[in-house]
């Protein structure tokens, strides 16, 4: 479903978006949980799926959306993000570090910028 982002038009970015952190995800992260000892696929992908809407969309907002979405329903999900940071392509490691530093401000250098301060989904 998130690689749709790359070869649809920009403009149902934001309902592709809107479709996954509201109902797709939910559903089949809560739903693969039930099930003893099978781990979720949908967990095993998050940090693919951060890097390809990273990648394809340059809304931030949207960025903040799914990864707010991944950390109601998932644990650690700052391991995706460093997993973005160290094997994604350099226009997503930009974007990962903000949020990683938004999210978690205890991991931010001293003296780091923000540009996502005051951004919230």
């Amino acid at each position: 479903m998130i690689s749709t982002l790359a070869t649809f038009p920009p403009f149902l970015h934001k309902d592709i978006i809107e479709y996954l952190s509201t109902s797709f995800l939910p559903m089949a992260i809560l739903g693969s949980s039930r099930r003893e000892g099978v781990p979720a696929h949908v967990n095993l992908s998050a940090s693919s799926m951060l890097m390809i809407a990273m990648q394809y969309t340059s809304n931030p907002v949207y960025h903040c959306q799914l990864l707010e979405c991944l950390m109601k329903y998932k644990q650690e999900v700052w391991k995706d993000l460093l997993y973005v940071i160290a094997y994604g392509p350099s226009q997503v490691k930009p974007p990962a570090v903000q949020m990683l530093f938004h999210y978690w401000p205890n991991l931010k250098p001293p003296g780091a910028i923000s540009e996502y301060r005051g951004l919230q989904y």
